[in-house]
């Protein structure tokens, strides 16, 4: 656990370093007389690079007001920075991609290359735009639906309504008004089941009392049921399954439960807590080999794996964790991970539904990807 927490410490240092440093570059070429600015690029770059971790580490020390200060600050700026990034890169390209096409053309009729200053002016102000775009977007929920044929439903039940949420992150961002907000939009869809996959909390500063009363007011007409995610193992998971179970959620925990008589929920734990890969899959597909075929099946899994020995076991699966992406173009970078699409897929024998999830983690941002949560409407043939 300590060699995976120094090795990402590393990664994380030397790419925001790296990130730090291609921005003072441009901004000291396209701008000479900022050069003063390369006794301070350093300082400035460290500063800015720390700025997360008091937010994390002052959290129930310090006022939960300074810690979201703290948190939006460094974290709004790492938006802007990736951002920044990549539309500067991006320029770059473009610049190069002109001055060989110019080179190798004899009438020389291609456009004159933009003037550095002018590429920096553009990747400035159009990363800010975005940026603010980011946050206005991130801070209101949208609620998709779709409609499943469901053929093993019992004889009596002709539709059954899901709301399906999953990474809120109830924390620094997302709490008071924004999460009663969020909240309000699954209560408007009057559910008959609400499940939940994992990183509801963000912190231990999700675990307020407030919090728990909005979550607890949610009401669902066969119950709510949550499993955990990476974050609840971050929180610690007693804590945290004792916070959901005290807002009336009941925590599925490599557990099987059959519901009202209708169908039967599979909820594994996230691998957050150190079990391996083989273990993990050995006992969900042990579960769900458990449950009789005829009956309705979802299984609820933070991480949007599927394994094929998994393959044909359930009807349904509901996951998140990969915020699809959160930020327009990272989300490509998420698919080399986690190669399943947002939304719904068939997959042997059943479906597999990926959420966007609720909230944000790290930036407070949200670029062409919306939040959402899912309303999942399961009617007979």
């Amino acid at each position: 656990m300590l060699a995976h927490f120094i090795m990402a410490l590393c990664i994380y240092l030397g790419v925001y370093g790296a990130m730090h440093a291609y921005f003072f570059f441009k901004l000291i070429r396209a701008f000479p007389a900022l050069r003063g600015l390369k006794t301070w690029a350093i300082p400035l770059s460290l500063l800015m690079m720390q700025f997360p971790f008091p937010a994390h580490m002052a959290e129930g020390l310090a006022p939960d007001a300074l810690i979201r200060i703290l948190h939006n600050v460094g974290f709004f700026w790492m938006g802007f920075l990736f951002l920044f990034c990549c539309l500067a890169l991006l320029l770059d390209a473009l610049a190069v991609a002109i001055t060989l096409a110019r080179n190798f053309s004899a009438e020389k009729l291609l456009p004159l290359v933009p003037a550095r200053r002018s590429l920096a002016l553009v990747s400035l102000a159009a990363s800010l735009i975005f940026s603010l775009y980011a946050l206005g977007e991130a801070a209101f929920v949208r609620v998709e639906h779709i409609t499943l044929r469901a053929p093993k439903l019992p004889p009596g039940v002709n539709q059954l309504r899901l709301v399906h949420v999953t990474d809120l992150h109830i924390g620094a961002v997302m709490g008071g008004k924004r999460l009663e907000r969020a909240l309000a939009r699954i209560a408007e869809q009057k559910p008959d089941l609400i499940l939940a996959t994992g990183d509801i909390l963000d912190s231990r500063l999700g675990i307020r009392e407030s919090n728990r009363k909005m979550l607890d007011a949610l009401v669902a007409r066969y119950g709510k049921f949550a499993v955990t995610g990476n974050h609840e193992f971050y929180v610690g998971p007693d804590r945290a399954v004792a916070f959901f179970e005290s807002a009336g959620f009941r925590t599925l925990r490599d557990e099987t439960v059959r519901v009202a008589d209708i169908l039967t929920l599979v909820g594994v734990d996230d691998p957050g807590h150190g079990i391996t890969e083989h273990s993990r899959d050995a006992a969900e597909t042990a579960m769900l080999r458990a449950v009789p075929w005829e009956e309705l099946t979802i299984l609820l899994k933070h991480r949007p794996e599927f394994g094929p020995v998994s393959a044909g076991l359930f009807d349904l699966q509901l996951s998140g964790h990969v915020h699809g992406g959160q930020v327009v173009p990272f989300n490509h970078l998420v698919r080399l991970v986690y190669p399943a699409r947002m939304g719904l897929t068939s997959v042997a024998g059943g479906h597999l539904y990926v959420s966007r999830g609720g909230g944000t983690w790290g930036p407070p941002m949200r670029l062409f990807v919306p939040p959402e949560i899912t309303v999942i409407e399961l009617t007979r043939p």
